[in-house]
């Protein structure tokens, strides 16, 4: 068993790291269908497993290291990762955390790519 004055050390310690650490996430947009690029919907196109994508940013002691997170950007490498023509059932969510000097907030894409047949 650790001394009492250990303890309580360590007790203070977490509560002021829980009070200092904060995080949220919301859903930013649901959209029914989203592409990049020109798409002939009357082709016949097949659904795949549904997959996710995101743009992050953290910064230091409000310094950003990075770009500024991206929807499109997180979408556009949904479409590149899974070689889709565009994507439905579209969820945009953001979010972020921040423990004292250290943040990180991201934008993530989550969607049913559809690639043409072929």
């Amino acid at each position: 068993m650790l001394p009492r004055r250990t303890r309580v050390a360590v007790s203070c310690s977490l509560a002021i790291a829980s009070a200092t650490a904060m995080g949220c996430a919301s859903t930013v947009a649901n959209l029914t269908v989203v592409s990049t690029k020109n798409v002939d919907f009357s082709a016949s196109y097949e659904r795949l497993e549904r997959a996710s994508e995101s743009d992050s940013r953290t910064w230091l002691l409000f310094i950003p290291l990075g770009g500024e997170p991206s929807g499109v950007q997180a979408a556009t490498a949904l479409l590149e990762s899974q070689d889709a023509d565009y994507l439905t059932n579209v969820e945009v969510r953001e979010g972020g955390w921040s423990l004292l000097a250290i943040s990180r907030g991201w934008v993530e894409v989550e969607a049913d790519p559809m690639r043409r047949t072929k």
